[in-house]
């Protein structure tokens, strides 16, 4: 008997434990992952669930009663692919010049709740009537040079609900481009870091798993900085012209998580959330 009181304490410790590692994980926001389904457990005649939360976007709390639980971080198809198409997305600088593209690439990977890298490249790019391209066999086409690393944090605690974003960092050139055709190109321009936000809300097909809204105004992105954090924004350099100034990306990028293409194949995406709330 006094074996089984023990067993049974020990069974209410470990429930308690869980749930104060639950909610210890959960204080860590925004961070990046999995709801997934618990498997339920033989108590007696019942099959019981001891999850911490009772649907499946993880959001109401049943602490060791419910039947699902979040997982921090991405699970093994941590590869995402992203796309900005519509409206066109943009380069705008403080001045007012702008660099439309058709179509801005994003293709990454989530390396844990708060991070990820990404590379990025543009197509169709114009500045005016001119092309924009990094290599003059590539009309229009502008490259990244290295991979981004993201950081996800609250730009926000808002009224009702946190506002959260993707937070794109590198220090010194991200892409170097010139304008026009050949023989006659104008300067050669790069495109440099620190940094670039974008906001987080939720996408509108449901194999979507976000949409990342950049915005700017006066070729100032909005936000410049996350909530408490150092102003971040990008500078649009001429190299040989030796001028520069601020500018910002305006623009919606569309994204799925998966571990491969055809990224429209249910079985090469994972469905993954956003916690902006501790509880």
């Amino acid at each position: 008997m006094a074996r089984m009181r023990l067993a049974g304490v020990l069974f209410v410790m470990a429930l308690l434990l869980g749930a104060a590692s639950a909610l210890s994980a959960s204080a860590e926001v925004p961070e990046l992952g999995r709801c997934v389904k618990v498997e339920p457990v033989q108590e007696g005649k019942k099959m019981v669930y001891h999850g911490n939360y009772t649907g499946k976007t993880c959001v109401k709390m049943k602490a060791g009663k419910g039947k699902y639980e979040f997982l921090p971080g991405p699970g093994p198809k941590n590869e995402y692919y992203g796309v900005a198409v519509e409206p066109s997305p943009e380069l705008v600088t403080v001045s007012g010049r702008k660099i439309i593209c058709s179509i801005i690439a994003f293709k990454g990977k989530y390396t844990g709740p708060k991070t990820e890298t990404v590379n990025i490249s543009l197509g169709g790019c114009e500045d005016g009537t001119r092309p924009c391209q990094s290599s003059p066999a590539k009309e229009g086409e502008i490259e990244g040079l290295s991979a981004l690393e993201g950081e996800l944090g609250t730009i926000s605690q808002g009224t009702s609900k946190p506002v959260v974003g993707w937070d794109l960092k590198h220090e010194g050139v991200i892409f170097t481009f010139t304008c026009g055709k050949l023989p006659e190109v104008g300067a050669l321009e790069a495109l440099e870091g620190p940094s670039v936000i974008g906001v987080v809300s939720g996408g509108f097909f449901s194999n979507l798993d976000k949409m990342i809204k950049y915005n700017e105004t006066g070729g100032k992105q909005i936000p410049e900085a996350f909530e408490g954090g150092p102003k971040d924004t990008l500078l649009l350099k001429s190299i040989t012209g030796n001028t520069s100034e601020q500018v910002a990306l305006h623009g919606i990028e569309e994204t799925t998580s998966g571990k491969g293409e055809p990224i429209e194949k249910e079985e090469n995406q994972e469905p993954l959330e956003i916690k902006a709330k501790a509880k």
